[in-house]
């Protein structure tokens, strides 16, 4: 678990902050799980039941020319809750290949180079599935605030705010969805 003090996505009342060294150029800076090649490890035991809570992450992209991610998810059970990631270089938070039940909840993401929130493009037998975001505000990064393509598997949208993205559209789930799945917004 990681898990700060005070309240992540609420400006001002937020203790603790990880914000990436100058010109550290990490890739991603934050990872839950593992990586085999690359992508996420395809193992049902991959980061499993990892918590982050109540912090604010920084990728300080002013300062990192060649930064990738700020905090990629390679899990199962993963649970991201009152969080703030900003300034990542590329993408602000990825739900990587084969993460299954991750819950971002009442969580903000702003000012990446790329998306607020990617969804790695799958497979048939290795996509993300069972995504729960909920309550969460991501607005006014670069390209899209919530994006997938590719295979996805119940991709559940609940409430929150995904307005203002700055050069594309706000949602983009281009991809189909994977069998029996459904991508929901309540």
């Amino acid at each position: 678990a990681l898990i700060g003090s005070g309240r992540g996505n609420v400006v001002g009342q937020a203790n603790t902050e990880l914000q990436e060294a100058s010109s550290a150029n990490l890739a991603p800076m934050i990872l839950v799980g593992t990586l085999s090649s690359g992508q996420c490890s395809n193992s049902s035991s991959n980061g499993t039941g990892v918590r982050i809570q109540d912090i604010i992450l920084d990728g300080n992209k002013a300062n990192n020319s060649t930064a990738g991610d700020v905090l990629l998810v390679c899990g199962v059970k993963a649970q991201i809750y009152n969080i703030s990631v900003q300034n990542g270089k590329g993408n602000n938070i990825v739900i990587g290949l084969g993460s299954q039940e991750t819950k971002i909840t009442d969580s903000s993401s702003a000012s990446a180079g790329a998306n607020g929130i990617e969804i790695q493009q799958g497979t048939s037998g290795n996509f993300a599935s069972d995504i729960f975001l909920n309550n969460d505000v991501v607005v006014g990064n670069n390209v899209y605030n919530l994006h997938g393509s590719g295979v996805l598997g119940g991709v559940h949208v609940i409430g929150g705010d995904y307005s203002n993205a700055t050069t594309s559209h706000c949602i983009d789930l281009d991809g189909q969805s994977g069998t029996g799945r459904l991508i929901e917004f309540f």
